[in-house]
C-alpha cells in the first residue's frame, strides 16, 4: 500500500472519534499550562461626548468665530469635458 494512502487512513482513524481528540487536546493543554488564565474584568463603557465646533472667543475673528476640531481641505475641481 502506497504511504500516502495508509497516512490518510491513519489520520482518518484518529480524527475520527471526537473523544480521543478532545482528551488529547486536553492532555496536552494541561502539560503545557498550569492554570487557565483569569478572565479579564470588562470595563466600563466610555460615554462619548457629541461632535460639536469649539467657540473661540479670542480668535480673529471675534468672539462668537466657530472654531473647528481640523482644518478642511479645499473642494474638488469639477473634471473639465
Amino acid at each position: 500500500m502506497p504511504t500516502r494512502v495508509l497516512e490518510d487512513e491513519f489520520l482518518a482513524l484518529l480524527c475520527g472519534d471526537e473523544e480521543v481528540v478532545r482528551a488529547e487536546f486536553d492532555a496536552i493543554i494541561n502539560a503545557n499550562w498550569e492554570d487557565p488564565p483569569p478572565v479579564p474584568t470588562p470595563r466600563a463603557p466610555v460615554p462619548r461626548t457629541p461632535y460639536r465646533p469649539v467657540v473661540d472667543p479670542y480668535g480673529s475673528g471675534g468672539p462668537h468665530a466657530v472654531r473647528w476640531p481640523r482644518e478642511r481641505s479645499p473642494p474638488r475641481r469639477a473634471p473639465s469635458r
